[in-house]
């Protein structure tokens, strides 16, 4: 595929989307991404990094837009909680994928020529894989292992994210319950519109313990209080 990479998260490929997105299926897959999974109504291909407990939950999309001229993509990351402050991680992390995009573009990439969603594989679980070619070597032609996975663009998960925050509420600072009460409002609501990734009971777990973080906050505000009363 010939292709022009326009800013350091953005490409436009001389090929149609249907093409396109197989590429940045293997990017996002390459850069880690778990379960990356093509969107082919919406044209994206979407996938989560981190949350865990020393991660936090981030989405990572490749957005395809059809021009006249072949497909242009654009990478993007962000984080799934704490709105738009980003320190600068989020540009980083969306370089890395484009990145991965065009090394697999120089590698001489062929799409499988798949074309419908593959209704039959489970959400975010990719098909058996294919046979890998022999030989090679660094200039070899990129030769995918997975077939791509087509599905819906669900939620990105966040329930570990939040019940570390959950945790870390009650044990020594309960006025992060209050965050994670409406992170996990937030994500249950989401989970409702977008559909569920998995996690939800981690996210009413969350909940429940955020519940808990708050009172044990204003149970030990009451009894300063009182104290200093006395």
């Amino acid at each position: 595929m010939q292709f022009q990479r326009i800013s350091p998260t953005e490409f436009m490929v001389q090929a149609p989307v249907e093409e396109v997105r197989e590429a940045a299926w293997y990017a996002l897959r390459e850069s880690r991404v778990a379960n990356p999974i093509i969107d082919a109504e919406q044209n994206f291909v979407v996938g989560s990094t981190g949350d865990g407990f020393l991660s936090a939950a981030r989405s990572a999309t490749a957005q395809l837009i059809p021009q006249a001229q072949g497909t242009t993509v654009v990478f993007n990351s962000k984080p799934v909680l704490g709105g738009t402050i980003d320190f600068g991680a989020g540009k980083k992390a969306s370089k890395k994928l484009a990145d991965a995009l065009e090394r697999i573009l120089n590698s001489g990439f062929t799409a499988s020529g798949i074309v419908e969603p593959m209704a039959s594989a489970p959400m975010g679980a990719a098909p058996p894989p294919i046979a890998l070619a022999t030989g090679g070597g660094a200039n070899a032609p990129f030769v995918p292992g997975d077939r791509p996975v087509y599905g819906k663009m669900l939620a990105p998960k966040r329930g570990t994210t939040l019940l570390s925050y959950a945790v870390i509420g009650i044990l020594c600072c309960q006025f992060l319950s209050v965050f994670t009460i409406i992170y996990s409002i937030g994500a249950l609501r989401d989970y409702k519109v977008k559909g569920d990734p998995g996690d939800k009971g981690l996210v009413v777990a969350s909940l429940c313990l955020g519940v808990l973080g708050c009172l044990i906050m204003v149970l030990n505000i009451a009894l300063r209080v009182g104290g200093v009363v006395r």
